[in-house]
């Protein structure tokens, strides 16, 4: 089982936290609706947790051992009960804090995929910490960027980036750099650069492009990965 270790992200879950909800969750929702809803079943096997919590929600799934359209029929009544077991687990119903997505013969209604395939899927994108109902982490995606939406090496002294197609467009966010830098699409694309105050202009594989010291600019996604080399330019220090 792997362990949740991440600190970089400014918006942390509480881990201890929400295993608990999830593992008192099924017990709870039967103790007060168990005669309710008869020989109906429903399960939470697992949640996906989202490590910052300002950028991405987390995601309740619930097992229903019944056809969908039968589902349908009751959805307003059980919502209304599942958010009312949940307040009781320190989640309010006004907080919006949980995505919610229904399993039925171990597919997920909707997308038809196995619960494990599509949590990797969507880990591959996000980052997302995977818990069951017993407490286990069962899948858990690497902050491989280091809390940056790029991946970076060092080839022949050269700073090169690595923008993933599968990032989300929300992570490219406007910021300024404490230091001149120059750089340069290493592959053919339709992502765009956009500097503060200006329109965005294409990036052109092998066109550089000078981004000066504390100036707003922002990268927008286009389709497949972007590759840039990046070079550094040390400001000169003026004398005093």
């Amino acid at each position: 089982m792997s362990k949740f270790t991440d600190t970089e992200f400014p918006h942390s879950p509480d881990l201890k936290k929400f295993t608990s909800i999830l593992k008192n969750l099924k017990k709870l929702f039967d103790l007060k609706f168990k005669e309710k809803y008869g020989k109906l079943e429903f399960s939470f096997p697992y949640m996906s947790i989202a490590k910052d919590q300002s950028m991405y929600k987390n995601t309740l799934y619930i097992g229903i051992d019944f056809q969908y359209w039968g589902f349908n029929k009751i959805r307003h009544k059980f919502l209304v009960d599942l958010y009312e077991v949940l307040s009781l687990l320190g989640i309010s119903s006004t907080d919006d804090d949980f995505n919610l997505q229904y399993i039925h013969d171990n597919k997920i209604m909707g997308i038809n995929m196995d619960p494990i395939e599509y949590f990797r899927e969507r880990n591959s994108k996000n980052y997302f910490i995977v818990i069951d109902n017993k407490g286990n982490i069962i899948e858990e995606s690497q902050n491989k960027y280091n809390g940056l939406p790029f991946e970076q090496k060092n080839k022949d002294g050269k700073n090169i980036r690595t923008f993933s197609n599968l990032i989300n467009e929300e992570e490219l966010k406007w910021h300024f750099d404490e230091e001149n830098r120059i750089i340069k699409p290493l592959n053919e694309t339709d992502w765009s650069f956009q500097m503060d105050d200006h329109i965005p202009i294409r990036l052109e594989k092998g066109k550089k492009i000078l981004i000066p010291e504390g100036k707003y600019h922002r990268l927008i996604k286009g389709n497949g990965d972007l590759t840039l080399e990046v070079k550094f330019i040390k400001t000169k220090k003026k004398n005093p």
